[in-house]
This record gives C-alpha cells, structure tokens and sequence, in this order.
C-alpha cells in the first residue's frame, strides 16, 4: 500500500478495514499508518473520533523569492482537529499532505501545542519553530 509492505494477516485487516479507529491512531510507524490511512481515508477517521476542526492555515503554491515554484497545487494546507469525548483528555490532531510523496497525515499533537494553533502543532512535529518550519514547508 503506497510502496509500504505489510505482513499478509496485517494487510488483510488494513485493506478489509477490520482495525479500529484506536489501533491506527496507535501504530508506531508514520509511513505505515499514512498507508494505513490511504485506505480508511482520514475523513473516516474525523467521523469516528467526531473530531472538530478548529483551524486551517495554508502555506500557499506559487513563487518563492528565489522565483521559483515549490508547492505543488493542493498541498501546503494544514488542518487543526479538536477531538473531546473520546480520550481521558481534549485531544488535538493534525491533518496534512506531505508536500514531498503526497502522502496524507493526521497526527496526534500535545494538547499544550495544539492549544497554540496548526504552526505551533506542526512545528512541534518536526522538532523546529513556526519560522523554520514554514519555510521548510515551502521549500519541500
């Protein structure tokens, strides 16, 4: 699934959507839950949890400084959820497309980053700051 390989019993359950909400949001890999993800859709995901979205900010495609073009269209948007009820706590995720492979996210940030907004949350995420992760966003 997304060049991603899984053992046949584990691929089985993936592509006959026999997992639960709660085991995908727990799988340890990224990329394989991204693949995971690809076949469940994260839309089924939000309905699940009943998450709300409570922000989206957009690094826009189009011309750098440098002149050139980065983004391509469609991808750049970042999706902040708020999900209640159906954790011990307020819990706060983000939904995203990698500007590189395409592949789509939703991953689960501290709620004291997530209270910060989509840039904080995502900056968090890649271990930088909003400045720097916007720009490497842009340049991806």
């Amino acid at each position: 699934i997304l060049g991603i390989f899984f053992e046949e019993a584990v691929w089985k359950k993936i592509v006959n959507k026999e997992l639960e909400a709660k085991e995908i949001m727990e799988w340890k890999n990224d990329d394989e839950k991204a693949a995971i993800l690809s076949v469940y859709g994260t839309e089924w995901l939000i309905e699940v949890y009943n998450g709300k979205k409570i922000e989206t900010q957009s690094l826009s495609s189009g011309q750098a400084e440098d002149g050139k073009f980065y983004l391509p269209a469609g991808q750049g948007e970042y999706h902040l959820y708020l999900v209640e009820g159906a954790f011990p706590q307020s819990e706060y995720f983000v939904h995203y497309t990698c500007p590189s492979t395409g592949r789509k996210y939703f991953e689960n940030v501290p709620p004291e980053e997530g209270k910060k907004g989509v840039f904080a949350a995502m900056s968090w995420k890649f271990h930088t700051d909003e400045e720097s992760f916007k720009k490497m966003s842009y340049h991806a």
